[in-house]
C-alpha cells in the first residue's frame, strides 16, 4: 500500500511544480499531469475499499509489488509529456471566407461519414447499452454494408472524416478566438463534437467517449487564453451539459453491464479509472519472459515477413485478447498504462527506445511549418500517446496506418490550397 501511496507523492510534486512553474509548461502538460494524479488517487482508494481485489481475481498478493514499475511509469511519462511542455501556436493567416468555406467543408465530410456509419450500424442487434458494448468486443456489432461499392464509400469517408475532423476543430475555435462568425463556429463545435462520439456511444464504449472529451480540452487549451470571456462562459456551459451527459450515459452503460446494480455500477466507474497503475504493480510487472517486440501492436509486419497469419479485428477484441493472453500466459483484459503495455511488448529496454523515439518526432513536428500537418500529428500525439497512456499504448497498426493517409492529405492539401503559401511564393519570384 505505501508504493501506491508513494506513487501519488510522485505525480503530487511534479503536478505542484508544474503548476508553480506555469509560465514555462502548456495549459495541457500540467492538465495531463494532474489527470495521472487523479488516476494514482482513484488506485487508491479502490484498492483500499477492496474493490480491486474482488474485481480483479487473478492479482498476484502484495508481496510481489515492487516500486521500480512505477518509477519506470514515472520516468517515462516525463519523457513523453516534455514535447507538450510548450505547444506551438495554430498560425492560418487565412482570409474569413476561406476559414468559413473549409469549415463547412470539412463539417459535411464529418456528417456524411456519420450519416453513412449510421446506415452501417446494426441497430436491430441490440438491447441495451451493456449488450452494445459485449456485442461490439466480441466482434458481432459492427459495420455491415451490401455491396462492395458501399464498403469502398464507407472506407473513403472514414479516411476523410479521420483527415479533417481534428483541423476543423482547430478552425472552430480559431474562429471563435478571431471572433469570426463566433456563434457559428460554437454550432460546429457541437455539430461536430456529437459526430466524434456517437460511435463509441453506439458501442457502449465509456473510455472513448471520455477519450473524446478530453482531447476536445487539448484542442481548447491551445487557444484559451484568446479566446474573448464572453464566449468562454458559453464553452464552459457547453462543457458542463456535454459532461453531465457522458456521465449519464456512462452509468447508464455500467448498469446495463453490472445487470441492473447501480452500487455496483458506480464501484466499476471507479475500478476502470483506478485499477491501471495496481495493474501495473500487482498483474503485469515481471509476470511473463514473453516480449513479441511489436507483432502485437503491428501483426501486419509478421505477416509480411514470416507468412503467419495473426487474429484481427474480425475476431473482435475478446478474441484478440484471449489470443495474446495465451502467448503471454497474463491476462491481458486489464489496463496496463503505458509503460506497462509497452513493458509487455518490447521489455524495458525496448519500451523505452519506443517512447524516446516518439517523443523525439514529436519534436520534429512542432518545428514544421505546416500549421495543419505540425497540429495533427500533435493532436494523435496527445490523444493517443499521452491521454491513452493511462490506459496503455494507442499507437497500434490501425491507427498508424491512418495516420499515414491522413499525412499524404494534408501534405497535399498544404501544397496545393494554401494561398498565404502561394502568396510568399510568388512575393519570392518578385523580390
Amino acid at each position: 500500500m505505501e508504493i501506491f501511496v508513494a506513487n501519488i507523492v510522485l505525480y503530487g510534486l511534479w503536478l505542484f511544480w508544474s503548476f508553480r512553474n506555469r509560465d514555462e509548461c502548456s495549459a495541457f502538460y500540467i492538465f495531463s499531469v494532474a489527470m495521472y494524479f487523479v488516476v494514482a488517487c482513484i488506485g487508491v482508494f479502490v484498492f483500499e475499499i477492496g474493490l480491486y481485489q474482488d474485481e480483479i481475481s487473478d492479482h498476484r498478493s502484495m508481496e510481489y509489488l515492487s516500486f521500480i514499475p512505477y518509477a519506470l511509469m514515472f520516468v517515462m511519462m516525463a519523457v513523453v509529456l516534455y514535447p507538450l511542455k510548450a505547444i506551438p501556436k495554430f498560425e492560418l493567416g487565412w482570409e474569413k471566407r476561406r476559414v468559413s468555406r473549409c469549415s463547412v467543408v470539412f463539417l459535411f465530410l464529418i456528417l456524411a461519414h456519420l450519416l453513412f456509419y449510421l446506415y452501417g450500424f446494426q441497430f436491430g442487434l441490440v438491447t441495451d447499452a451493456g449488450d452494445a458494448y459485449y456485442m461490439s468486443a466480441s466482434g458481432d456489432l459492427g459495420l455491415r454494408y451490401g455491396s462492395d461499392v458501399e464498403v469502398i464509400i464507407s472506407k473513403i469517408l472514414r479516411r476523410l472524416s479521420i483527415c479533417v475532423m481534428p483541423v476543423f476543430f482547430y478552425l472552430q475555435f480559431y474562429r471563435i478566438s478571431k471572433n469570426q462568425q463566433a456563434m457559428m463556429a460554437l454550432l460546429f463545435l457541437v455539430l461536430g463534437f456529437c459526430a466524434y462520439v456517437i460511435p463509441p456511444i453506439l458501442n457502449g464504449s465509456r473510455g472513448g467517449m471520455f477519450f473524446d472529451f478530453f482531447i476536445m480540452i487539448y484542442i481548447y487549451l491551445n487557444f484559451s487564453s484568446e479566446i474573448p470571456v464572453k464566449m468562454k462562459k458559453l464553452l464552459y456551459a457547453f462543457v458542463i451539459l456535454v459532461l453531465l451527459g457522458l456521465v449519464f450515459y456512462a452509468l447508464v452503460v455500467s448498469v446495463a453491464r453490472a445487470k441492473g446494480d447501480s452500487d455496483v455500477a458506480v464501484f466499476r466507474i471507479f475500478r476502470y479509472f483506478g485499477e491501471p497503475f495496481l495493474n501495473l504493480g500487482l498483474v503485469y510487472w515481471n509476470s511473463t519472459d514473453v516480449h513479441t517486440y511489436g507483432v502485437r501492436f503491428f501483426p501486419k509486419v509478421l505477416e509480411w515477413v514470416g507468412g503467419l497469419e495473426l487474429p484481427d479485428s474480425k475476431y473482435g477484441a475478446e478474441g484478440l485478447r484471449e489470443f495474446w493472453t495465451h502467448i503471454y500466459g497474463v491476462n491481458m483484459y486489464y489496463f496496463k498504462t503505458l509503460f506497462g503495455d509497452l513493458y509487455m511488448e518490447f521489455g524495458v529496454i525496448g519500451s523505452y527506445v519506443v517512447v524516446i523515439v516518439l517523443a523525439l518526432v514529436a519534436r520534429f513536428v512542432k518545428k514544421l511549418k505546416n500549421s495543419f500537418l505540425c497540429h495533427f500529428i500533435m493532436f494523435y500525439y496527445a490523444r493517443n500517446v499521452v491521454i491513452y497512456g493511462i490506459f496503455g499504448f494507442g499507437m497500434d497498426q490501425k491507427i498508424v496506418v491512418d495516420l499515414a493517409y491522413a499525412i499524404v492529405f494534408w501534405v497535399i492539401f498544404s501544397r496545393f490550397w494554401n494561398p498565404v503559401k502561394k502568396q510568399d511564393e510568388s512575393l519570392e519570384k518578385l523580390g
